[in-house]
């Protein structure tokens, strides 16, 4: 990935441009929504920040960090469990859930993140905390 830039969301939004992402189109909208549902859980999320990661730590409290399972600690990956699973409803709704599915079980990053988002075991769990958190939204309007 010589010389690709890392996508972030803050405090601009920067997309990937390693050559998988820009040949791919699911790829740059998967990286694009991802880095948006920053945002919209910074802006629209009803509850602190610090509930937000308490919440998250109470259902999932042993999370991989660091290398390809997760973020660099501990913080960023409670984050990327919600963010990712956001991604996740987003893209099944704009591609299909097998599409979705595929794309984001295909990532060589945030590997037990994009696991756990996609278990069906934690679909109960993650839309409970996506509704307490106020990130519910509809593609229909």
């Amino acid at each position: 990935m010589k010389n690709a830039a890392v996508p972030r969301s803050h405090p601009v939004l920067t997309m990937n441009t390693h050559e998988n992402y820009l040949k791919s189109q699911t790829k740059l909208l998967s990286t694009y929504l991802h880095e948006q549902l920053h945002w919209h859980v910074i802006i629209n999320g009803k509850v602190s920040y610090g509930q937000f990661m308490r919440r998250v730590k109470a259902e999932f409290p042993d999370v991989k960090v660091g290398g390809a399972q997760g973020s660099s600690d501990e913080e960023g990956t409670l984050n990327h469990i919600v963010v990712c699973y956001l991604e996740y409803l987003a893209l099944s709704e704009l591609i299909g859930q097998p599409e979705a599915k595929n794309n984001l079980a295909s990532n060589h990053y945030y590997k037990w993140v994009y696991q756990t988002v996609l278990d069906p075991k934690n679909k109960g769990k993650l839309d409970a905390l996506v509704n307490e958190f106020g990130l519910t939204w509809s593609a229909a309007g």
